[in-house]
């Protein structure tokens, strides 16, 4: 039979471990926080000083093509609806320029296959909102198969993988 006193032990033990694990938890909490807003802070200065990539001019076709009304992306390269979120944004940016006929919300008339800087980079936010989903994705999936620890591991390396920004 266990006494009192190996029983108040037990429950000390077990009361430690928890307050270990929610303080390793809590950590690996703030350490992918930091992960992420370096990704985002590193996909944004991307956004504002690289220039245009190769493929961007087939996006932007694909976008110009579904702001003209048509669902059928010029170059099929993707879903012919992945497309869809970036050209309603830019449509709803294209008619607070009519609206307000503001240049901040231009999307015409740029040196980026005809669309604007401003446009460019609106394009490029949707990106970047992609690529840190993915990012928290690929923690939850390492989470659940091996560990919160294993899971930040392969987010970071996902966050720093050159392809990937």
């Amino acid at each position: 039979m266990r006494s009192r006193g190996q029983d108040a032990e037990s429950t000390q033990r077990l009361q430690d471990m928890s307050v270990d694990q929610a303080n390793e938890n809590r950590t690996i909490g703030w350490l992918l926080a930091l992960v992420l807003a370096l990704a985002f802070g590193l996909r944004l200065w991307m956004i504002l000083v690289v220039p245009v990539y190769f493929d961007d001019r087939y996006i932007f076709n694909n976008i110009a093509t579904f702001l003209s009304g048509s669902l059928r992306p010029r170059h099929a390269y993707y879903g012919s609806l992945s497309y869809l979120p970036q050209a309603l944004a830019l449509a709803v940016s294209d008619l607070l320029h009519r609206l307000t006929g503001s240049g901040a919300f231009a999307v015409h008339g740029g040196p980026i296959e005809g669309f604007t800087l401003g446009a460019f980079r609106l394009m490029r936010l949707f990106i970047v909102g992609y690529a840190l989903a993915s990012i928290w994705a690929v923690y939850l999936v390492g989470r659940r198969l091996f560990s919160p620890a294993v899971g930040l591991v392969a987010a970071a390396v996902l966050a720093a993988y050159p392809q990937h920004l």
